[in-house]
């Protein structure tokens, strides 16, 4: 017999933000030997100022969860080694501090430094003229730049679940979306979660064309060791 705690902790349509939250054995039990702990921050000062990050620790493995960069995954760490990488980009950079035009089309690589982060959701690849259709159907030439933008989009909705039960799992849920008038409507749904005492995480991303006509989608998994 399992259940499932639910904390929301952004939800643009109820005007929803918590600021910070912190779980662990003390305060919600899971009869579990595990040192676990999922912890909400906020980021201060510098590009990034306003970054919202959760931390998600299964008692031997790591990582942290940024919903304000398109729930790409930060860093890890597994059995005091590091999951990630040493990106000249130091900081978590907010996007709106990114300009992704900026250098023909390069703007993308001054907020890279995600150990895991998507790229799309409606264009992936190096930056230049691609044709496109609306979704009236005409075609028209657009520039795009590298890796589309779903990694700058600050997530709409984000809850924390605790599924306690044989495993228990820790699970990170978000939506993302990608869209303008008359141009994509496109949304990201994805389910970031692990068990207690594992050594793996798990990702379940759904993406939804909004639009009433087919759209197209491409879709990267960066990840960078």
């Amino acid at each position: 017999m399992s259940s499932t705690f639910q904390q929301v902790i952004t939800d643009v349509e109820r005007h929803l933000w918590i600021d910070s939250l912190e779980l662990n054995e003390q305060n919600l039990s899971t009869n579990s030997s595990s040192t676990w702990g999922i912890n909400k921050s906020t980021l201060q000062a510098g590009l990034q100022q306003g970054i919202d990050l959760i931390e998600v620790n299964n008692g031997d493995f790591s990582f942290t969860v940024v919903p304000t960069r398109g729930m790409g995954i930060w860093r890890g760490a597994y059995s005091g080694k590091s999951l990630g990488w040493d990106s000249p980009v130091k900081d978590l950079v907010h996007p709106s501090f990114m300009e992704l035009n900026d250098r023909g089309g390069l703007g993308w690589l001054k907020g890279f430094n995600e150990w895991i982060v998507r790229c799309g959701l409606s264009s992936n690849g190096a930056p230049g003229n691609d044709v496109i259709v609306d979704n009236n159907g005409n075609k028209a030439e657009v520039f795009l730049p590298l890796h589309g933008k779903i990694a700058n989009i600050p997530a709409r909705f984000v809850e924390v679940q605790v599924e306690v039960g044989t495993p228990t799992i820790l699970r990170i849920r978000g939506i993302v979306e990608e869209t303008m008038l008359f141009g994509p409507a496109l949304r990201l749904t994805t389910e970031i979660s692990t068990e207690l005492g594992s050594n793996k995480l798990t990702i379940v991303d759904e993406v939804t064309n909004l639009n009433t006509t087919p759209e197209e989608i491409e879709m990267l998994y960066h990840c960078n060791y």
